[in-house]
């Protein structure tokens, strides 16, 4: 990830309408590790209904991809998960598609 990261600010770089802030991996898997945490505290991994994690200024979706990861490593029965990812910028959102972790 952190490579692809690289690939993305070198392209994007001098695109002002473009711009890219591209999240410190420590701070995507903390944030990851909580709303894990924060949904087994709440009990919603036993409902079995699906869950759906949205990620409206996704980029190059590390918050999701760290998640869906973090998700699938877990040891439990746990509903399906549902990604949906959004970005204001139309090639990060193709990016974001070709993506097969998110696919």
């Amino acid at each position: 990830m952190r490579l692809f990261g690289h690939f993305v600010r070198d392209n994007f770089r001098g695109n002002i309408e473009d711009a890219q802030f591209l999240t410190p991996s420590e701070v995507v898997d903390f944030m990851v590790n909580l709303a894990i945490e924060e949904l087994r505290a709440s009990g919603r991994l036993e409902l079995e209904q699906p869950l759906l994690v949205a990620d409206p200024c996704s980029g190059v979706a590390s918050f999701l991809t760290a998640f869906s990861t973090r998700y699938a490593d877990l040891d439990c029965t746990k509903p399906e998960l549902r990604i949906v990812a959004q970005d204001k910028v139309e090639r990060m959102v193709r990016l974001i598609n070709d993506q097969s972790c998110l696919a």
